[in-house]
């Protein structure tokens, strides 16, 4: 007899030092992904230079949090949480990556249900507006989450029009998936 396979386990870990350079390579996998929403150019050495200023401050920040995504052991992608730069009270979902071959499972809900598990309280997640399928997937993940929609307010940082969604939980959030 065959069981139905359940959904992936998906587990956050803190990157250390020593996944810095992995962290490094999967950001510009992340970069290259939405780089057709923002234009950002490539550097004369093939890679995307906002690594390079956005990363330090998650190794070096005591309000900075790297996690690597995992999906069954296997690196799905990552999650930059930090605390909001105009209120240090709200956590921010500074960047959100997961993998191609680990999108349109539960991946990327049971990553940001972690997430929330682990860092429990307000919370603003910003995405570029053209990013038409991150907006699509915020807006579910939130709203399943917060147990209704919430609305975005688009909002001007670093040049970059952005939708924030801005919301809160308690610690009562489960890292699992809901049931169906």
């Amino acid at each position: 007899m065959t069981q139905a396979a359940g959904p992936p386990a998906v587990t956050l870990s803190r990157a250390g030092p020593q996944q810095r350079a992995t962290l490094a390579q999967l950001f510009q996998l992340y970069i290259y992904d939405i780089s057709r929403f923002a234009r950002w150019p490539v550097g004369p050495d093939g890679r995307y230079d906002l690594a390079d200023r956005i990363l330090p401050p998650y190794f070096d920040a005591a309000d900075h949090h790297p996690y690597l995504i995992l999906s069954q052991n296997e690196i799905a992608g990552f999650c930059l949480i930090r605390r909001a730069s105009d209120d240090a009270a709200r956590w921010d979902m500074g960047q959100f990556f997961v993998m191609q071959k680990f999108r349109g499972g539960a991946t990327a809900q049971a990553a940001f249900r972690a997430a929330l598990h682990l860092h429990p309280g307000r919370w603003q997640v910003r995405v570029l507006p053209a990013n038409e399928p991150a907006l699509r997937f915020w807006s579910a993940a939130i709203a399943q989450v917060n147990g209704s929609p919430v609305d975005g307010e688009d909002v001007t940082a670093d040049g970059l029009t952005m939708r924030r969604f801005a919301f809160q939980l308690g610690p009562d959030v489960s890292p699992a998936a809901p049931p169906s």
